[in-house]
């Protein structure tokens, strides 16, 4: 099971966001986005190539800048103290991006000295998170040995590194068999059940279900308690990947679209 460490003032570590847009040129990507991600939350964005779903993450993790807007991680502003913020943050973007000339176990030891855990400290919490993803019996593997599950895994793993408050996944499952996709949202709710706030997007629709909350054409959608697939069925496909055309038709079933 994964488990965080505890740090002090949990519940002020959450996730603020403001009012969030980012355009290039004329054409706005992201369009006043608001929500709060409280620990032990999952938020999922959901939406075609194009909608914002990436980008939404980067500025969350203070690599883009908004155009507009804010976010803040406890007493943190991303955009003014985005290194300090990060420190309690965790990422897995969409490339596993491992380095092919350490091991398994190398890849954890030398990210863990990104946040200053070296030595037999971060030989023990690289050690941790191997078991608790289900690779440790391929610490002393290379990378190129792993198949693309395991790698997901351990990319997983080097987000935690840290002891994250909040961690991103930015389409963490794509590309992934059906078992393979299990396995990573096993160790999701695993994540979840420790207090970690989770944000993640998402393209699959069985995903979607899963979660409580949506990305529209940059616009961000929430939806009630009932399930979105079951409310919608196949008319969620043409409501999300045909750039909000369905957008009234969501508001009458049980969504509200957050426009500033």
């Amino acid at each position: 099971m994964i488990v965080t460490k505890s740090q002090p003032q949990t519940e002020a570590m959450k996730l603020q966001v403001y009012d969030l847009w980012k355009s290039y040129g004329e054409h706005s990507v992201v369009q006043g986005v608001n929500f709060t991600l409280n620990p032990g939350e999952i938020i999922g964005l959901l939406g075609p190539n194009g909608a914002g779903k990436t980008t939404t993450v980067a500025m969350l993790y203070g690599t883009v800048k908004p155009s507009r807007g804010f976010v803040q991680l406890g007493e943190y502003q991303i955009q003014a103290q985005g290194k300090d913020a990060r420190t309690f943050m965790g990422i897995v973007t969409q490339e596993d991006n491992l380095d092919p000339d350490f091991s398994v176990i190398e890849n954890l030891i030398f990210f863990a000295h990104h946040y200053r855990i070296t030595g037999k400290a971060a030989r023990e919490r690289a050690g941790e998170l191997l078991a608790q993803v289900g690779l440790s019996d391929y610490a002393r593997n290379p990378i190129d040995e792993l198949s693309g599950g395991m790698k997901r895994r351990l990319v997983l793993a080097r987000a935690l590194i840290n002891h994250p408050k909040i961690v991103f996944l930015d389409e963490p499952t794509t590309g992934l068999d059906p078992d393979a996709r299990q396995d990573f949202w096993r160790l999701v709710s695993q994540l979840k059940q420790s207090g970690c706030g989770i944000l993640l997007t998402t393209h699959y629709m069985d995903e979607a279900q899963r979660l409580l909350r949506y990305l529209l054409g940059g616009r961000f959608i929430h939806s009630c308690s009932v399930s979105l697939v079951k409310m919608l069925g196949q008319r969620i496909c043409n409501g999300f990947f045909g750039w909000g055309k369905k957008l009234p038709g969501l508001k009458s079933r049980g969504f509200q679209a957050i426009v500033l």
